[in-house]
């Protein structure tokens, strides 16, 4: 359980540097592509750990992201051909959703599908991404300049108040966070 979540938000505020950085990058190999995805999952793992240790405030959590997302298209999405986006999911439609930070969150820790997107300049645009449970429903795009503000949002958030009421059910607290 996390005690001082400075340390956590300290380094989502250092993923929020590489990420901006990437933006500009001309060049891209492998490793890039590794290291933008190494950024993304370990960044929204430590949102995710901050929230279930409810150090986030309660507008934080509960607010909606934009995310684009495409329908698959038939084929299943396998070990061998998750990368041919192209061949399994309808880029000439596109379903625009507001989507809870939890659900995120777990699209990004739990990716199966995870491509990174470039702009027409060759600079970091954007995330496609898939979990395993969504991988044959349809794959899912998130804009770096949406992932750096969410970062940098959860990394500046220290909730000034909090109550909390002992829930019998779950035999623990429930928590707000203002």
């Amino acid at each position: 359980m996390i005690w001082e979540s400075a340390y956590w938000k300290d380094d989502l505020l250092r993923l929020t540097r590489i990420l901006k950085q990437k933006r500009h990058q001309k060049n891209w190999r492998e490793s890039s592509e590794a290291i933008v995805e190494k950024t993304a999952m370990t960044g929204f793992y430590i949102i995710r750990k901050l929230m279930e240790a409810k150090k986030l405030s309660d507008t934080i959590v509960h607010q909606k992201i934009p995310v684009r997302s495409h329908q698959h298209c038939g084929k299943p999405v396998t070990l061998r051909n998750w990368h041919h986006i192209d061949r399994h999911y309808d880029f000439a439609h596109r379903h625009l959703t507001q989507r809870s930070l939890t659900w995120l969150c777990n699209q990004m820790i739990h990716s199966y599908v995870f491509i990174v997107s470039l702009d027409d300049k060759n600079g970091l645009d954007g995330l496609y991404f898939a979990s395993e449970r969504e991988r044959n429903k349809a794959i899912h795009y998130l804009s770096i300049e949406k992932v750096v503000e969410v970062f940098g949002t959860v990394g500046t958030n220290y909730p000034w108040r909090s109550h909390s009421t002992f829930n019998s059910k779950t035999q623990d607290y429930d928590v707000h966070q203002d």
